[in-house]
Order: structure tokens, then C-alpha cells, then sequence
């Protein structure tokens, strides 16, 4: 069983600020957060259950410039693929009922597979099926990351990636201003969330980082790297200290190769099941964008915001090898930004490049064990 903290009192949380610090003041994008113990405290079920979706970045169709998939990748130059594995979990957990908060009453709002935009970007959306397939790997890996932002308790998508970091966006951790006036706070992750059950308990967070060109970018989408890493704590199950990844399992990742593949994208958006539900949208790659972008067609919004775009989504087949591209359940995107309008159906995420590569073996070294 998960040793778990509950809430205990309110009154640390007004000093919450004063308990951050930044591993190097040279560089302010990796944030430090020294007490776990008042996050846990912090979450209390009312908050959980009334935090909203982050609202999705809205890209301006009219100002979109469209590259073709040669220009775009002729940006990297001479760099090459950088690969992460995808690794199961090790340790075995039954999936607990451990409701954070009653459940909430969903209405079926998931539209129908085979769907489109004003774009013609062509994918399939729907529930899990079944339902219950959140509790199964590699969709373990996936869960809902709670944080606080000054408009209020927000909520994003996020994925394990390493023994103790999950990837989401960097909107989901810094308001883009360059400063550390910026950054969010609270954040905790729930994997496998469904409907107020945290089936694998919940992680609290130790740090968090983020690219340069979102920390500087003034918000503005698409960016260039719309990405976070967030160092989760360690906690007690079965006996044992572990890893989030010991207990969920992690996914694989893969740079420059967001254009050409086919995804699915997985997460928690406000605008289907009211966020309570994990979603999935499978879509091939349809446009590539600048600076460093690619979108697919999708009908998520607010709240699947750093969902992960993986490639070879599930488990293989006996007998089955793949072709030219068979590396199975790598991370290639995160869902960055939609559109202005309801019509577009389409989603961006920035390319994983160097950037991200800087920001993980940032986070890697942060601590040992962390990868």
C-alpha cells in the first residue's frame, strides 16, 4: 500500500513562496521546491475537485507560417535523433480506489472517430476503451498535473518520461515573462487519474524546469519549445521507497520526430468528459509550422495542455516487427496549442530538439537516479 499524507492544516500554504529557490541564481529556469509537505497539505478535495482546465494557447490562423517538412527539419542542421526507451513498470501495484473527491457526473460530450476540421487535418478521438484501461500500461504513465497559477487552481496533462520526471508544457509551469515572477506553483501529479480516483496515489514535486525559448517567449504560440520537465518526490509502496516510474511504468522518448509520424495523443481536456476522463486522439502528422512545430488534427482544448504525443501508442503483438519506424510508446510532442476558434479541430506541439535535450539532462543530473 501507498503511504500517504493527508491534509493537516492550511495556514503553511500563505508561505509557500518563501519555501522555493532556484538551483543555480544564474540560471532561474530550474525552480527548486523545498517542502512537499505543504503541497500535500494544500490539496485539499474542495481544490482538487474546482480546478479548471489551463487554458489550451490559441495560435492565430492567419499569422500560421507553413513550412514544408524539408525546411522544417533542415532547422536542425546536422543533429541527430536523440532516443530515450519506454520501460513497463517493476514493481506490481493493484490500482487502488482512492478517491481524492466524490466523482463527478459525465455527460457523453466525445464526439465520434473519424473526424475533421476547417484544416482537413484527419483524426479519430474518443474514450478509452474500455474505461478502465487507465489502470494498464503504458497508459499508467499518463496522468493530470495540478498546480496554482495567480487566476486560480488549474489543472494540465502530463507523462512519466524517466524514473522521476513527467514532461508536460511549459505553459503549464511559467507564464512565459522571462522572469522568476513567472513561475506556478503546487504542482502535483495524479497518474492515471479517473473521475477524482488516484489509482496510483499522488507525487508531489521537487522541481521543475523549463526551455529558454518558452521562459522568454512572452506566451506567445507556436513556440519554439513549449516544454517542462517536473522532478517528482519519492514515496513509500509496499514497504519500499520507489520511483513514480517503479510504479506506473515510463514512456520512451524521440527527438526530431514529430514530422512524418502518426500519434496518439493522450490527456485531460476540459472541453470532453469535463476533464475527469483520460482522453485519446489518434492522428497522423499534417502540417508542419514555424519556428520548430507540427500540428495533427484533434479535438481537445483546455486542460490537455503537455499531454504526450506518442508514437506506436500499446503494447506489440506476438509476431509483429514494425517497419521502418517501429520504436514502440516514444514521446515525440506534447500538445502545445489550438486554434481561436471551434472549427479548426487541429492541435500543435513543438518538436523535441536540443532544447529538450537541455532541459533533460538538466533534470537528469539533478539528482542521482533521476534517469
Amino acid at each position: 500500500m501507498f503511504t500517504k499524507s493527508f491534509p493537516v492544516s492550511l495556514a503553511v500554504i500563505s508561505s509557500l513562496i518563501s519555501s522555493l529557490s532556484f538551483a543555480n541564481p544564474a540560471s532561474p529556469k530550474v525552480l527548486i521546491i523545498q517542502n512537499a509537505t505543504d503541497i500535500a497539505a494544500y490539496w485539499t478535495p474542495a481544490r482538487l475537485r474546482d480546478a479548471t482546465p489551463m487554458d489550451l494557447p490559441q495560435a492565430n490562423s492567419q499569422a500560421i507560417v507553413k513550412l514544408s517538412n524539408e525546411e522544417l527539419m533542415d532547422k536542425f542542421g546536422d543533429l541527430k535523433p536523440q532516443i530515450t526507451n519506454a520501460v513497463p513498470p517493476t514493481t506490481h501495484i493493484e490500482p487502488l480506489n482512492n478517491y481524492l473527491y466524490k466523482p463527478l457526473l459525465i455527460k457523453n460530450t466525445s464526439k465520434s472517430i473519424g473526424d475533421a476540421g476547417s484544416l482537413n487535418e484527419q483524426f479519430s478521438s474518443s474514450q478509452l476503451v474500455p474505461l478502465t484501461a487507465d489502470v494498464v500500461f503504458p497508459y499508467t504513465t499518463v496522468g493530470k498535473l495540478f498546480f496554482t497559477t495567480p487566476a486560480g487552481n488549474k489543472t494540465c496533462s502530463a507523462a512519466v518520461i524517466a524514473n522521476r520526471l513527467i514532461l508536460t508544457a511549459g505553459h503549464c509551469v511559467h507564464n512565459g515573462n522571462g522572469a522568476t515572477t513567472g513561475w506556478y506553483n503546487n504542482w502535483m501529479f495524479v497518474p492515471a487519474f479517473h473521475n477524482g480516483n488516484a489509482p496510483f496515489s499522488t507525487w508531489t514535486s521537487h522541481a521543475v524546469t523549463t526551455t529558454t525559448p518558452w521562459f522568454s517567449g512572452g506566451g506567445k504560440v507556436p513556440n519554439a519549445s513549449d516544454l517542462a520537465i517536473i522532478q517528482l518526490n519519492d514515496q513509500s509502496v509496499s514497504g519500499a521507497v520507489r520511483w513514480v516510474s517503479s510504479v506506473v511504468g515510463k514512456l520512451g522518448t524521440h527527438t526530431l520526430s514529430t514530422i512524418p509520424n502518426h500519434v496518439n495523443m493522450l490527456g485531460y481536456p476540459g472541453n470532453l468528459d469535463n476533464a475527469q476522463l483520460m482522453h485519446q486522439v489518434a492522428a497522423q502528422s499534417a502540417m508542419a509550422v514555424a519556428p520548430n512545430n507540427a500540428e495533427y488534427g484533434s479535438d481537445m482544448s483546455s486542460g490537455a495542455g503537455g499531454g504526450p504525443w506518442i508514437q506506436n501508442f500499446g503494447v506489440a503483438s506476438s509476431g509483429q516487427t514494425g517497419g521502418t519506424n517501429a520504436a514502440r510508446n516514444f514521446v515525440v510532442g506534447v500538445t502545445s496549442y489550438g486554434y481561436n476558434n471551434t472549427t479548426t479541430l487541429a492541435n500543435g506541439s513543438s518538436i523535441l530538439d536540443s532544447n529538450f535535450t537541455s532541459i533533460y539532462n538538466n533534470m537528469c543530473a539533478l539528482q542521482a537516479n533521476n534517469c
